[in-house]
């Protein structure tokens, strides 16, 4: 995850530019209506930023999607989906847990995991 802080957001490898872009723009979305859209079962990304949503331990920074660098929370949650993607299952649940807790850790997993096939 630390190789992404302070990178320039147009440098970055395909997938961590696709799911930055992605978090901003959802994170984006609910700064405009100031409140989450409903987690939908056909939207397993949208559930595993609402599970971020109601359950994070620590105010997550993501910044508006024309912001050119990437920050920490960014870093650390693209380097969660990237976790994920490349099969680390423990220490992408590891990380899980560190952001949602114990009880959302399985869910948000599941619903990251399901969002990488979209």
């Amino acid at each position: 995850m630390y190789d992404l802080i302070d990178q320039r957001v147009r440098d970055l490898p395909a997938f961590e530019h696709r799911t930055l872009m992605r978090l901003r723009r959802w994170v984006h979305a609910v700064s405009q209506s100031l409140k989450p859209p409903a987690a939908s079962p056909d939207d397993p990304f949208g559930r595993a930023m609402r599970l971020l949503d109601e359950g994070s331990r620590d105010d997550l920074l993501i910044l508006r999607p024309c912001h050119e660098t990437v920050g920490e929370s960014e870093a650390i949650l693209v380097a969660l989906w990237r976790l994920t993607r490349v099969g680390s299952d423990a220490l992408a649940r590891e990380l899980a847990a560190r952001l949602v807790g114990a009880v959302r850790t399985e869910r948000l997993v599941l619903a990251i995991s399901a969002s990488l096939t979209e």
